[in-house]
């Protein structure tokens, strides 16, 4: 009986192997055990063998979509323990990670928005900002900056707008009530400060700014007593010497 000629190995054909190792579903488990096993017949078994070898080396290497998903999402919740920490370094390193291995994830790069915009760095905030909403438009946090950097400019249409709409997608975001409050502070719209005041007082009742604030839009409605009664709030709830400064200036000027 003739020698069977091998099979010529055309370019095509290891990306089509790939292809169907892949859309039959084998398990990256089943693939390497397979690897292994071919890794144990003797080299010229088949003249096919060290191209599947290199196939299934590649489908053991290369992580699937599936689980690239799981590791940005283990980095991007690593990034905001570390940013609650005000580890901000860290956490930003762990958001480039996330976003190294998804690059559509938008709540990873509104959260590395936040660390730009710590580090005081508004132009690299927005743009992440931006690619977050196109990303994904309803990013509570990301209106949340958005509505920040617009105050910082002075641009209080633009932050009411921002800051609304990080509340009407995240009633419980504390902060951005604080913010748009803050806004309505500066407008002198007293009864819409205290209102966003009193549902963040509701939602962080141990948050000295919140009452301080609040004593300040009450000094201005010409409530002294109700003043008083939050800055003292403010007082026994912090410890930062700058809060604190600022808290019994205003307590000097009442009394």
């Amino acid at each position: 009986m003739p020698d069977r000629k091998p099979v010529p190995l055309t370019r095509t054909l290891i990306p089509q192997w790939y292809l169907n190792l892949q859309s039959v579903g084998i398990r990256r488990h089943r693939i390497c055990r397979a690897r292994f096993n071919l890794t144990a017949l003797q080299p010229n078994a088949s003249p096919l063998i060290p191209a599947l070898l290199c196939i299934l080396t590649l489908a053991c290497s290369a992580p699937s979509p599936e689980v690239q998903a799981l590791q940005a999402e283990a980095a991007y919740q690593r990034g905001l323990d570390l940013r609650a920490q005000s580890q901000m370094r860290n956490a930003f390193d762990a958001f480039n990670e996330a976003l190294r291995l998804n690059a559509q994830y938008g709540e990873a790069y509104a959260a590395r928005a936040s660390i730009y915009y710590a580090f005081g760095d508004a132009q690299n905030a927005v743009a992440d900002l931006n690619r977050a909403l196109r990303i994904q438009p309803e990013i509570p946090e990301a209106y949340y900056y958005r509505g920040l950097i617009f105050t910082d400019r002075g641009d209080a249409d633009s932050a009411l707008i921002n800051l609304t709409r990080a509340i009407q997608l995240d009633p419980a975001l504390a902060d951005a009530h604080f913010a748009r409050a803050r806004v309505y502070f500066a407008l002198e719209d007293v009864d819409a400060a205290l209102a966003d005041l009193s549902a963040a007082v509701n939602l962080k009742p141990s948050d000295a700014r919140l009452y301080l604030l609040r004593g300040q839009v009450h000094l201005i409605a010409q409530r002294p007593d109700l003043a008083v009664a939050d800055i003292e709030r403010a007082l026994s709830l912090t410890t930062d010497q700058t809060l604190t400064t600022q808290a019994k200036q205003i307590l000097n000027l009442i009394r």
